[in-house]
C-alpha cells in the first residue's frame, strides 16, 4: 500500500507498508520465497489468507517474482554451496547411499528425484530431476536419474548399468530394499493358511537381515550362515538339515 499526504500548506509525504527491493515490494518478494522454501503452494496460502480477509499478493505477481527472482537465486545459491561441498569431497574414497522418489506410485508418475548423499559425512552432493518426457517410460526415469548422479541402488536397470558401466566401483544394496523385498514376498506366500503361521514372523524377519548385515561385516559365508539360522527358530530345531 502506498498513501501520498498533502497539508493545507502545501506540504506533501508519503508513506508505503514495506520497502522497496529494485521497484519491487520486499514483503511480496519474500512471501513468494518463503512459500517456495515451504514446500506449499500458492493456491493453499491464498486461500488461508482469503478466509482470513487477509490482503495476499495475487497469482500473477506471485509466479513472476518465483520465475524471475526466487527460483534464479535460489538456484544460484544451491550451485555455489553444491560446488563447495564437491570441493571438499575431490579426491576422497567416498561411500554414496542414492536412491529415487517419485511424484506419485506407480507408472503415473510424472517427475522423479534422485538423491545421494555421503554415508560418511552426511551430506548430500547432488541430485538429478528427471522428467517422464525425458524417458521411453515412467519405469526408466530412476534409471536416467541415476546415470545422471551416476550412484548405485538397488534397482534391476541401475544394477546392470553398475555392473557395465561402473565395474570399477564397489556396488552394494542398501539393506532397507532387501528387507521390503523379503516381507513383500513373505505376504505373497500361498496358501493363506501357511502365510497366517509365518505372518507373525515377519518384524523378526525383517529385523534379522538388518542384524545378518551387521554381523557379517562384508563377510558372504557369515552372512548366509547367520540368515539361515532364523529358520532354526522358525522351526524350533537347534540344527538345520541338509534337507532344510
Amino acid at each position: 500500500m502506498r498513501v501520498k499526504f498533502l497539508c493545507m500548506k502545501g506540504h506533501q509525504t508519503s508513506w508505503e507498508s514495506q520497502p522497496l527491493v529494485n521497484n519491487k515490494p520486499a514483503g511480496n518478494l519474500m512471501v513468494a520465497t518463503a512459500v517456495i522454501l515451504s514446500g506449499e503452494t500458492f493456491a493453499r496460502l491464498s486461500h488461508f489468507a482469503e478466509i482470513l480477509s487477509l490482503k495476499f499478493i495475487g497469482s500473477t505477481q506471485f509466479y513472476s517474482l518465483q520465475k524471475d527472482i526466487a527460483i534464479p537465486a535460489i538456484d544460484r545459491y544451491y550451485t555455489m554451496q553444491r560446488d563447495v561441498i564437491l570441493q571438499q569431497l575431490h579426491g576422497k574414497q567416498l561411500i554414496l547411499g542414492g536412491d529415487g522418489r517419485c511424484d506419485s506410485p506407480g507408472f503415473s508418475a510424472k517427475y522423479c528425484t534422485y538423491t545421494f548423499m555421503d554415508s560418511a559425512t552426511g551430506v548430500i552432493p547432488d541430485f538429478s530431476l528427471v522428467q517422464v518426457s525425458e524417458t521411453t517410460s515412467s519405469n526408466k526415469m530412476e534409471l536416467i536419474g541415476f546415470q545422471i548422479s551416476a550412484v548405485p541402488y538397488r534397482h534391476v536397470q541401475i544394477r546392470k548399468a553398475m555392473a557395465t558401466d561402473h565395474s570399477d566401483k564397489k556396488h552394494q544394496f542398501d539393506v532397507w530394499h532387501l528387507s521390503k523385498s523379503i516381507k513383500k514376498k513373505i505376504l505373497a506366500i500361498k496358501p493363506k493358511k501357511l502365510l497366517n503361521e509365518v505372518k507373525p514372523w515377519i518384524p523378526s524377519i525383517c529385523n534379522h537381515i538388518w542384524y545378518c548385515s551387521r554381523q557379517a561385516d562384508g563377510d558372504s559365508d557369515k552372512l548366509e550362515e547367520t540368515w539361515r539360522s532364523l529358520l532354526c527358530h522358525i522351526l524350533n530345531r537347534q540344527h538345520l538339515s541338509r534337507e532344510d
